[in-house]
């Protein structure tokens, strides 16, 4: 039998250049084209674009788009108004740049985290059952958060509903014209100044479950504090703003929680304003020191059984 060596060639050729290609660090680039709906359940360990055509859903399980080292996707949409575009997430990680599309959804659900660079800009955001969202910033009509964590600055958001032992972090300054804490959510409102707040120009409810708020601070606010006169006061009303319903002021379980294990602190009731004070650093031991101290217990293990 005679051998085509120039066909072996150009196979082998053929299988470099492929493998080439899969292993770029390109981005990988994936099109939804109109009236779609579709299920992708793999990993794309880089950068990437979805682009989405009109009126099309994908469902994403199991699925890894981006990656926490800097791989990143970005998703471009057409707006299919009056009808939405939508993406549905279970047990998938999704790392974006950003994202901008006014009729636009998103469930984050079952153990699910998005995680993104820039502003999201959207319709409609859920996040539930043990999800995970962190973003620098969201415009929603409406956002709901059930037994999940999610962090972001909301910058015109028309309803937020933290429900069910979920937690919204807050950072920045936020605009909100509805927060719902019914039942037993809780929303933390992280400062990095004096100037950050939660405005809420409609109405808070509370419900008969009485919702949580807590203040923690960044170390640059803590550091202006010390540079300052060493105390900040703040009241309630001034940095959370809206209207209370179900749960008269008093009866708010309000408290400062501390966002860097660094820092201790003294916090006194004063009339209508709360004063953090008496900041002490925390010093933690190196691993070194670790190491010596349960070597000095080992030691005196052994003396003790010795002793027995």
């Amino acid at each position: 039998m005679k051998i085509n060596k120039s066909l072996i060639k150009e196979a082998i050729l053929a299988f470099a250049l492929t493998s080439l290609i899969c292993s770029s660090a390109n981005a990988a680039d994936y099109y939804v084209g109109d009236n779609s709906a579709i299920s992708i359940d793999y990993t794309i360990d880089s950068n990437g674009t979805l682009y989405f055509g009109n009126y099309c859903h994908i469902d994403m399980d199991y699925t890894q788009l981006g990656n926490s080292s800097g791989g990143r996707f970005t998703i471009i949409s057409e707006d299919p108004s009056p009808n939405w575009n939508g993406m549905n997430l279970e047990f998938t990680s999704l790392y974006l740049n950003g994202f901008s599309a006014k009729n636009f959804l998103i469930e984050i659900n079952n153990n699910s985290s998005v995680y993104s660079d820039g502003a999201l800009n959207l319709g409609y955001l859920g996040v539930s059952h043990s999800s995970t969202l962190k973003a620098a910033s969201i415009t929603a009509d409406e956002i709901r958060i059930y037994q999940s964590y999610a962090e972001f600055t909301a910058v015109n958001v028309g309803s937020i509903y933290v429900q069910e032992n979920s937690t919204w972090v807050a950072t920045g300054i936020s605009t909100v014209e509805y927060l719902n804490m019914n039942p037993l959510g809780t929303v933390e409102l992280r400062m990095s100044s004096a100037a950050d707040a939660i405005y809420v120009s409609d109405t808070i409810f509370i419900g008969n479950n009485v919702g949580t708020f807590k203040y923690s601070f960044t170390e640059d606010f803590t550091d202006s504090i010390f540079a300052g006169d060493g105390f900040f006061d703040f009241i309630f009303s001034e940095t959370i703003v809206g209207n209370i319903v179900r749960a008269p002021m008093d009866t708010l379980a309000i408290y400062v929680a501390n966002s860097n294990d660094k820092y201790t602190w003294d916090v006194t009731y004063i009339g209508d304003k709360y004063r953090i004070s008496n900041f002490e650093l925390i010093a933690i031991p190196e691993p070194s020191t670790y190491a010596a101290i349960f070597g000095l217990i080992a030691l005196a293990f052994v003396a003790y059984r010795r002793r027995s």
